[in-house]
């Protein structure tokens, strides 16, 4: 299994900043997942400035009984987030699964570039 995270570009310079945070069963087996195990997207703004703003992106059963769902061969989970106006500047994105001792990874760095204030 592996996460990526897809970031479109925006249309206009006043669009909402989007991510995607995808886990892929990139395996030849059906895999079980549990959903409450996968965080993400994973918006942090104001990176570089110092004054940062952290937006976690869970399901709504988080830390409630296991939602599990069976990932058949090549095929992928995933939730896109969006954010109206983040403003200028970096905004880091992460996204991660784990379950148990086994942890998958991933984070991107994008300029928000700044809509309207």
């Amino acid at each position: 299994m592996r996460v990526e995270i897809e970031i479109p570009a925006p249309e206009g310079p006043f669009d909402a900043f989007r991510a995607r945070a995808i886990l892929f069963n990139d395996g030849f087996e059906a895999v079980t997942i549990s959903r409450n195990a996968f965080v993400g997207p994973k918006f942090r703004l104001g990176a570089a400035s110092g004054h940062q703003v952290l937006l976690d992106s869970v399901e709504a059963t988080f830390g409630m009984q296991e939602d599990l769902v069976v990932l058949q061969p090549h095929t992928f989970y995933g939730r896109e987030r969006e954010i109206a106006d983040p403003g200028p500047g970096e905004v880091e994105v992460s996204a991660y699964y784990q379950d148990g001792d086994r942890r998958e990874h991933a984070t991107v760095m994008r300029s928000a570039g700044g809509g309207a204030s």
